[in-house]
């Protein structure tokens, strides 16, 4: 059992547990890899092992393939499924955690403010078609001051380094390099110039 809790210390003291009670577990959603992401879409694209499936689990997945039948996903690799609404953008990224934040990122340094959702994977953005398309053509160039923005990041959210335990002591150029090695993954979604993002109507 928690019995006392040193939020500056960033310590807790905790005492065994005998009344036979569940532990209960706070926190937040921890990263999930690109891998699973994708597995994840191949499933939903495809009926393969339905057949071990529960009722429920089919039901449940038979109203995720409905929202998403307006898609003809070929290649999980590549094909990602665009809704719009007529003001809201939203993209399925169906990769992994370290991936959607850097997406995320991009997307808002180059000017399109939006809200990540990594539950779904899915990333909203307020904004037109053409903007959205003609600031997907510029997000694959790598920006030579991308410290500069990362610094700007640390300066006005230092939360964002609460998944370290000792970030908050480090300097500067330290912090930046902490985050761009553990916290977002550029090498990765420079990757996005191949995919073929399939629009519908949401």
């Amino acid at each position: 059992k928690i019995k006392h809790v040193d939020v500056d210390a960033k310590l807790i003291q905790v005492i065994p547990a005998y009344d036979g009670k569940k532990p209960m577990f706070f926190g937040g959603v921890a990263n999930t890899h690109s891998i699973v992401r994708q597995k994840m879409l191949e499933i939903l694209f495809d009926n393969k092992g339905d057949e071990i499936l529960d009722r429920k689990a089919i039901e449940a997945m038979n109203a995720i393939r409905l929202e998403f039948s307006y898609f003809k996903v070929k290649n999980i690799s590549y094909d990602r499924p665009v809704f719009y609404d007529g003001k809201y953008l939203t993209l399925y990224t169906f990769m992994g955690s370290k991936f959607n934040r850097t997406l995320s990122f991009l997307l808002q340094v180059n000017g399109l403010p939006n809200l990540l959702d990594d539950k779904t994977s899915s990333i909203e953005i307020e904004c037109t078609f053409e903007s959205f398309r003609e600031c997907w053509s510029t997000i694959l160039n790598p920006l030579s001051n991308i410290d500069d923005y990362i610094a700007d990041v640390v300066a006005t959210n230092p939360g964002i380094l609460s998944f370290s335990k000792f970030a908050e002591y480090l300097r500067y150029n330290f912090q930046i390099q902490l985050l761009k090695t553990r916290y977002f993954d550029f090498g990765e979604v420079f990757r996005v110039g191949e995919w073929n993002l399939l629009y519908a109507d949401a």
